[in-house]
């Protein structure tokens, strides 16, 4: 659980918060051992499911392939959305690179619980941004948004940008 992995703590964090909100429905933008770590809370509570979108075909499919391997495939579903330009523009005026919005537009309304692990901000600006923008309209009254990474200055940089 480090390197590109989530870190032990947020896992504890991740683990700590599905166990006192009890989500039924969690979103999760970038997949791998968050999503097991969601999968197992959802089991031991008997009840609710992760959506976890990836970028990456080849990670999508390691996740789950992981999933079954820790017979929790029935917790957790999958999907892979490339990166596109999106309808969010950054400082610039220029798109944000966010998930396909054919994809996005498809996961399910009340959302308990985001999860925002990606997409990776390599050459990008603030490439965690368009995660609110893009799925506040689909968030249940009393929803958790979780930023991963939320120590370095790229991701510090996107709380003030949410809350306009």
């Amino acid at each position: 659980m480090r390197g590109w992995a989530i870190s032990p703590d947020f896992a504890l964090l991740l683990a700590r918060l599905i166990q006192d909100h009890r989500p039924a429905r969690i979103v999760e933008f970038g997949s791998g051992s968050s999503t097991l770590v969601c999968a197992y809370c959802l089991q031991q509570l008997g009840g609710g499911q992760i959506i976890s979108v990836d970028h990456d075909p080849d990670f999508a499919q390691r996740t789950r392939d992981d999933l079954v391997r820790h017979g929790l495939s029935g917790w957790a579903d999958v999907r892979v959305a490339e990166l596109e330009q999106s309808c969010y523009p950054n400082t610039l005026g220029e798109p944000f690179v966010w998930y396909e919005a054919k994809v996005v537009d498809q996961l399910p309304e009340a959302i308990d619980v985001v999860i925002v692990d990606g997409p990776p901000s390599i050459g990008r600006s603030l490439a965690r941004y368009p995660a609110l923008p893009a799925i506040a309209h689909k968030l249940a009254p009393n929803a958790v948004v979780v930023l991963d990474d939320a120590g370095r200055a790229e991701e510090t940089a996107v709380y003030p940008r949410w809350q306009a």
